[in-house]
């Protein structure tokens, strides 16, 4: 075993313990992921909800009266957001105008941090160029065109009150809008905002039935060149959020036998006696990392789509045969482990008839151009500061397609199951795996390799591809894009 593969994980957990061709599955899920977020006061609240797989832009907006004497917007949030990468905040301006600007918190639990997100999620959310301004080293400053940044990311630990001050709009009145905004990938389970108190009382709200849940607040939807939110801001009881991410996990769970089955015929016999899983309630994890029989996923992975828990699922019991049972020797050949991992990704949505592995090379492909720095990373000696790259996941993936559209699926499968078989329980190198591909294909494969793990450029395909799924919404989920902007 690789020292890095063991764990100890110790906690109450919500366990089940079964056996599935042979193999024990033991898998644990922190039971405090179960638990809904309670309202603050009464039965309702305002609930951003999340958004899958899809980028959101989500406000609760009002025009507040301002007293000369000046004022504040208080409320309270408990707020579950993929940290660095998804941000909550108060957007203010004056009405009619678009001297749009964001509020700090006089608590202190906002800060000017761009985080993960930009430059990246501009391209999501232009608007978001208001309060920040991508850099040439590829980091944002937290100003825009036309105000500050000041947010919030990450997981609140239970319910925070926030305070903004109103008195640059004193005498006045001020457009408000409490608001949550996340990327394409991976979301928590929102922000839950109760009792708001406005400076004038017009507008303080608790969301209870009372005729008037909203009091005056209004959802207006994504601002201009963000796509449409798939979901907004509901009033609602706890009963009507989001499913909590221990259901979540478990509904992704219940698929490990489907799973392991597919792997099996796939790359072989189970190499272990046992598998399963850990989800830990542990705030900003941020990954899933292949632990030998039990691999440990962060909670936020289970926030978002199925087909995101899912992928992750496949991506890391695909690493018991190819990164666990058959461990590194060199760790420059990395891609041995996350190439092999990301590709069974793509057998897995083949199989499940979402997309060939086929065009999802080809949507890959297309998505990064000639000239995309992608393609400068040499991923089969990628050095020490590059090991997890989204290049060594995707671009190992296609490296492993390349081989497959080469030798034929005879051949390759035969050698993805003799490759396993044959060094079970070893260490192993990229020379071995090359030496082992050209003895059961019968082909010189060295063209082949140099060109996909060696060369710092995109290389050329035998025949021209066709993009038949948009990059940018026809993939499936894969780990390795989400890694790559991680």
């Amino acid at each position: 075993m690789a020292s890095y593969l063991t764990t100890a994980t110790i906690s109450d957990f919500r366990v089940t313990d079964y056996r599935h061709d042979g193999i024990r599955v033991i898998e644990a899920i922190d039971p405090t992921l179960y638990e809904p977020v309670p309202t603050r006061t009464g039965e309702q609240y305002a609930i951003s909800q999340s958004s899958t797989d899809a980028q959101s832009y989500k406000r609760l907006t009002r025009t507040v009266a301002v007293p000369a004497a000046g004022g504040q917007l208080s409320f309270w949030v408990d707020r579950s957001t993929e940290e660095d990468w998804d941000f909550f905040f108060v957007e203010a301006r004056t009405p009619g105008t678009d001297d749009w600007t964001t509020l700090p918190d006089l608590g202190g639990a906002t800060s000017t941090s761009t985080g993960d997100s930009c430059p990246f999620w501009l391209t999501l959310h232009p608007f978001l160029s208001h309060y920040q301004t991508a850099q040439p080293d590829g980091t944002c400053a937290a100003t825009g065109s036309s105000g500050a940044w000041n947010a919030a990311t990450g997981e609140s630990d239970g319910y925070e009150q926030w305070r903004v001050d109103l008195g640059a709009w004193s005498g006045g009145s001020v457009e408000v809008a409490i608001t949550y905004a996340s990327d394409d990938v991976v979301q928590g389970a929102g922000v839950f905002v109760d009792d708001v108190t406005t400076p004038t009382g017009a507008g303080s709200t608790s969301f209870e039935d009372d005729g008037d849940e909203l009091d005056g607040w209004v959802v207006p939807g994504a601002p201009a060149g963000s796509d449409p939110n798939p979901n907004d801001w509901i009033v609602g009881t706890p009963d009507e959020g989001p499913a909590t991410l221990g259901e979540n996990a478990e509904a992704a769970f219940a698929k490990h036998p489907q799973i392991l089955d597919f792997l099996q015929d796939s790359f072989g016999d189970y190499p272990f006696s046992a598998s399963g899983g850990i989800v830990d309630a542990h705030p900003g994890l941020g990954f899933a990392l292949e632990n030998q029989t039990r691999p440990i996923y962060a909670q936020e992975w289970f926030g978002s789509s199925e087909e995101v828990a899912e992928g992750v699922i496949v991506h890391e019991l695909a690493h018991q045969w190819y990164g666990d049972s058959l461990a590194l020797k060199r760790w420059k050949d990395i891609w041995l482990n996350e190439g092999f991992a990301s590709y069974a990704e793509w057998l897995w949505w083949e199989d499940q008839g979402v997309a060939t592995a086929q065009e999802i090379f080809d949507a890959t492909y297309a998505s990064n151009p000639a000239d995309d720095p992608f393609w400068d990373l040499v991923i089969g000696d990628p050095g020490p500061d590059h090991l997890f790259d989204g290049a060594v996941y995707d671009r190992g993936a296609m490296t492993m397609h390349q081989l497959r559209v080469t030798v034929g699926d005879d051949d390759f499968f035969a050698i993805l199951r003799g490759w396993a078989a044959r060094y079970e329980g070893s260490n192993v190198t990229t020379p071995q795996f090359i030496a082992f591909a050209e003895r059961v294909s019968g082909q010189q494969l060295d063209g082949l390799f140099d060109a996909w793990l060696y060369t710092g450029s995109r290389p050329e395909v035998a025949s021209p591809f066709a993009a038949r799924r948009s990059p940018a919404t026809g993939l499936p989920p894969l780990v390795g894009s989400t890694v790559g902007r991680r």
